[in-house]
């Protein structure tokens, strides 16, 4: 058993956990020497030999720490050439630096490299395999800030994901559920994101920058319109946060993770199985039936999928005895095969088209290769009032020029002028019959976004402070070492600076393509103002001519204007 001398806050005694320091079990075959900085215990990496301490990030660049070892059979510990003392300052360990931590055991010389984080670990403790199904381990979390959130639990968890979920896969993906010492469901806070016990963490496996889909997320929280029943609740949320982490599993480094939220009832708020369905949810994972050109002849609710959709909420035979489908079946068979007319009066009784809108915006933006159908969620709030169903994105890694695998060769669809078409039959439908309308509101939402958070250095500058943080604390230098040149990226170098550089120059091109493609010129916009509205003809950007324009971008005099909607 591990033995500690100074535990300055209670939140670590969950932290005295077996088989750390391993490493100085394999060279010495005897015993561990063990050691604290400023009352933290480090995780340890048998692969390399080496540990891995988590540290606030103001203390990187100048790390001025309590150090406390026990063990008296060892001595002469020196820690980066300096006799070990109570106090120590070990100034820049940021960016991957490597302190060697050296010592005699009963005379033997006994090395091993120290290095540093300011990002959150996380490591699993688990005795069986890895499995598609759960089974018990145990999650180990510490943050920079230790006090705030240091954490040991049991839990359950099992290998997650399509197809990064292949026996070949060795960045594999996890979904965890914390419980207590009874096995029922323990819920949990996470590193300040929603109370609850079921969590995921995501590898980025194909991604050479490993946060496409972390970024996504982010912006799509950020930008996004709420769903049609947010006045009801909330506190709904339409997408996941996200915190970047490191992970350990079985004293292994495995990485530079995402931990992420599920998308689920509970983050969307939708009603609760009571008897009988008033909320569900559903996942679309493959491409049968999911873009709404086809429409849906027969279903069975106790079935957990539907053609191309899988049921999230309620599941048959986990949450209730059946699923209903039938919410998004109307939909799909409304929009497959319903008529000119009823589309154009109708489709907003199907469709939370807001939210549609800006989903449509976004792949765009994202070149979404594996998103334009399906790789999203479909949810109903409650079925019993209003049967219209709301769109979240998921897996979002093929994005920003990134191929869904690395083994595919030059693909043009990855190119940032690549023409996604339509989103969906609802997209293309919707541009064919509502015309003027439909086409407007992209324009004039993607023109409001275009300004803001899809200004060119806003998008570049969101890749930028996520590269410049795994820089800082160390774990761009260990990511690179674990991963570059594995078979999950088709033998290519994960090269950071590279692929933020290649991303940046894709965002200016694509930007390029859909100012475009969305008649988007800011320096020919100006403000108009009411009286000289009727002077001459008015264009919709399609070209079409109108008396009375109201709020929006139109054609005047040769010039794009923008008139603003009333207060």
């Amino acid at each position: 058993m591990r033995k500690t001398t100074l535990i300055r806050n209670k939140t670590h005694l969950g932290l005295l956990r077996n088989c750390l320091l391993l490493a100085f079990v394999l060279l010495t075959c005897k015993a561990m020497a063990q050691i604290t900085l400023g009352g933290r215990l480090p995780f340890n990496d048998r692969i390399t030999g080496s540990l891995l301490f988590v540290v606030p990030d103001s203390c990187l660049q100048d790390l001025y720490a309590d150090v406390v070892r026990t063990d008296l059979h060892w001595t002469d510990l020196t820690l980066d050439g300096k006799v070990i003392a109570q106090e120590m300052r070990l100034g820049d360990v940021s960016r991957g630096k490597t302190v060697l931590l050296k010592g005699k055991y009963d005379g033997r010389d006994s090395a091993l490299a120290v290095r540093f984080t300011s990002l959150p670990v996380i490591e699993v403790k688990k005795n069986s395999t890895f499995t598609d199904d759960y089974t018990p381990c145990r999650i180990i979390l510490e943050s920079p800030d230790g006090a705030s959130q240091t954490i040991e639990s049991a839990a359950l968890i099992k290998h997650r994901g399509g197809s990064t979920n292949k026996p070949d896969r060795h960045k594999r993906n996890y979904h965890f559920k914390l419980v207590d010492a009874q096995g029922k469901s323990l819920d949990m806070p996470l590193l300040g994101m929603r109370e609850d016990n079921s969590w995921l963490l995501d590898a980025g496996q194909i991604d050479l920058f490993r946060m496409r889909n972390h970024i996504s997320h982010e912006l799509w929280l950020d930008f996004s319109s709420s769903p049609y029943y947010h006045d009801s609740e909330p506190n709904s949320v339409n997408g996941c946060h996200v915190r970047l982490v490191e992970l350990f599993v079985n004293d292994e480094y495995r990485g530079l993770y995402s931990l992420m939220e599920p998308i689920d009832r509970k983050q969307l708020k939708l009603k609760k199985y009571k008897n009988g369905v008033k909320g569900a949810q559903w996942k679309a994972f493959s491409w049968d039936h999911v873009p709404f050109y086809t429409a849906i002849s027969d279903y069975d609710n106790t079935s957990a999928t539907c053609y191309g959709f899988e049921a999230k909420y309620p599941e048959p035979g986990d949450d209730a005895d059946t699923t209903d489908y039938m919410p998004l079946v109307d939909a799909v068979n409304f929009v497959a095969g319903s008529t000119d007319d009823d589309f154009r009066q109708h489709i907003n009784e199907y469709i939370d088209m807001p939210v549609f809108k800006d989903y449509v915006i976004f792949i765009n933006l994202i070149n979404g290769i594996d998103n334009v159908g399906k790789n999203c969620y479909w949810s109903v709030y409650d079925e019993t009032k209003d049967r219209k169903i709301t769109i979240t994105p998921w897996d979002l890694d093929a994005t920003y020029g990134q191929d869904w695998a690395n083994n595919n060769g030059y693909q043009a669809y990855c190119e940032p002028d690549n023409d996604l078409q339509y989103i969906t039959n609802i997209d293309q439908r919707s541009n064919n019959l509502l015309g003027e309308v439909y086409a407007r509101d992209l324009c004039e939402r993607y023109a409001a976004l275009r300004a803001t958070l899809f200004a060119e250095d806003s998008l570049a500058g969101r890749f930028q402070k996520h590269y410049d943080t795994i820089d800082f604390c160390g774990a761009l230098v260990r990511e690179t070492k674990k991963w570059s040149r594995d078979t999950d990226l088709g033998g290519k170098v994960l090269d950071f600076a590279n692929e933020l550089s290649a991303i940046k120059t894709w965002l200016h091109k694509r930007l390029e393509y859909l100012d475009k493609k969305y008649n988007y010129a800011p320096s020919s916009i100006r403000q108009v103002p009411e009286q000289t509205l009727h002077n001459n003809w008015w264009y919709t950007l399609q070209g079409i001519k109108i008396c009375h324009p109201t709020s929006g971008i139109y054609i005047h005099n040769g010039k794009k204007v923008w008139i603003r909607p009333d207060d």
